[in-house]
Parts: structure tokens; C-alpha cells; sequence
């Protein structure tokens, strides 16, 4: 990910999304998420401060809002023109949502470091299997997805889950690239320059660990902006671990 970034900062520059601000886009899905704020407010704010100093860097790029950073545990519609929530029977999605996560334990998503695409800059997280213990069964995101899989797509309900690609990451997408950076003038280094030592400086950095409790079914843009319909949301299980 990071190496086709740099290539794209040397070569043909960032891939500009045209759409961000376009009030036209019909593009419109289901997906069961995570909102960062919504589950640990300190984080999210951590990574808003990162941020805010990226914007002093490329300013006329998209920064998600804090209350907008969230996780994608699944989607379960990919985004599509002109969806709307007429084209499906709504209970049907939230029932099937909330039994396939019930019963399921809270669990730990730690932030660090960045990365980046030619389209996107990216917080990067992993599983923290903590006291639980590193196996199979302790990894609740990837039980959380599959069971969100296996029920979704053995119902009748319409879904084009893994239709885009097959989720298997915990990263957050904190930033859009949605203007060309500017090119180097003879005054001062060149935006391309400043935004790649600005994300060097936090390739390792520790934005915190966060206890993921709450799991939202929203019907959303491309982009997960907040004028996001909720659908449903489910409250994971508490687990008290033997010390």
C-alpha cells in the first residue's frame, strides 16, 4: 500500500476523487459499521489531531470529521446509483443484523501508525487479542464478519457482500485526496514533499487502543458521511477475562 503511494507521489501524483463534493452522486449502501467516537472518544480525537496538522500540509483535500471515523465491518450492499431504502423491506436487514451479532464479546482494535494509497491516507489497526490470547477464536472481527456473511448471504434478502473485494483489514480512512497537490515552486518545497515527511513522522505512531462495543447497520453515501441512515445498531457482550 505505502510503496504504490510513494510511486504515485514520484509518477503520475494522487488519484483525485471527483465526487466528494458533488451533490449529484446517487451512490448510496447498506454496511454495518463502527463509528471510533461513538466506541472511544480519546482516540478519535487523537486522530483528529493528526489531522489537523495534515491539513496545514494539503489543505484542500477531505478530512473525515471526527464523529464521520469509523471501521467498515461489512458491507452489505456495495454502494450502487441511485439505491434507495424503497428498493428493499427494511426489518428484514436489521432482524437478520442483530440476531448474527447477538451474544457476540466487545474487543480491543489498536491504531498504529499510517499508511496511505494514491487515493487515501489511513490509520492503521489490528486486532488486540490482550488477555483473551492470540487464536482463532479470540479474533471476534473476523467471527463478527463471518457471521454477518453467512447470514446475510444464505437469506433471500438482496446483498452484494464481497462484491468490491473481500474485507479483512481494520483500517480507518482519515483523509481524501480530492484535489491535485500542488507542484514544487522555486520558494518553497513542493505539496507532494511536505505531505510524505508529515506521514513519516507517524508511521509508527500510537493513536490508542479502542474497545469496539458498538456495531451500526447505516444505509450511507460512498463515503460515510454522517446524512447516513441508521438502521439498526447492536450492543456487543462484555467479557470479563480470569487474570
Amino acid at each position: 500500500m505505502w510503496q504504490r503511494f510513494d510511486q504515485a507521489l514520484h509518477n503520475e501524483g494522487v488519484s483525485v476523487d471527483h465526487n466528494i463534493h458533488n451533490n449529484a452522486d446517487t451512490r448510496r449502501g447498506v454496511t454495518a459499521l463502527a463509528y471510533i467516537e461513538k466506541n472511544d472518544t480519546q482516540v478519535a480525537t487523537r486522530i483528529s489531531e493528526f489531522l489537523a496538522g495534515l491539513q496545514q500540509v494539503i489543505p484542500n483535500q477531505y478530512f473525515y470529521p471526527t464523529d464521520e471515523l469509523h471501521l467498515t465491518m461489512l458491507s452489505v450492499i456495495s454502494c450502487v446509483d441511485d439505491f434507495t431504502l424503497d428498493d428493499i423491506h427494511i426489518p428484514p436487514y436489521t432482524a437478520l443484523f442483530q440476531e448474527a451479532l447477538l451474544g457476540l464479546p466487545e474487543f480491543n482494535i489498536t491504531f498504529r501508525g499510517v499508511t496511505a494509497t494514491p487515493d487515501c491516507v489511513v490509520i492503521q489497526g489490528v486486532v488486540d487479542h490482550g488477555k483473551s490470547g492470540e487464536n482463532e477464536e479470540s479474533d471476534t472481527l473476523t467471527l463478527l464478519r463471518e457471521r454477518l456473511r453467512n447470514a446475510f448471504k444464505s437469506s433471500t434478502l438482496r446483498s452484494s457482500i464481497d462484491s468490491r473485494y473481500t474485507l479483512k483489514t481494520a483500517h480507518c480512512t482519515a483523509a481524501r485526496f480530492c484535489s491535485p497537490l500542488n507542484t514544487s515552486s522555486n520558494t518553497k518545497a513542493s505539496e507532494s514533499e511536505l505531505l510524505l515527511n508529515y506521514l513519516k513522522r507517524y508511521r509508527n505512531h500510537h493513536f490508542g487502543t479502542i474497545t469496539v462495543k458498538h456495531i451500526d447497520l447505516v444505509f450511507n453515501d460512498w463515503y460515510q458521511r454522517l446524512n447516513t441512515k441508521r438502521l439498526a445498531q447492536a450492543l456487543l457482550v462484555k467479557i470479563n477475562y480470569a487474570t
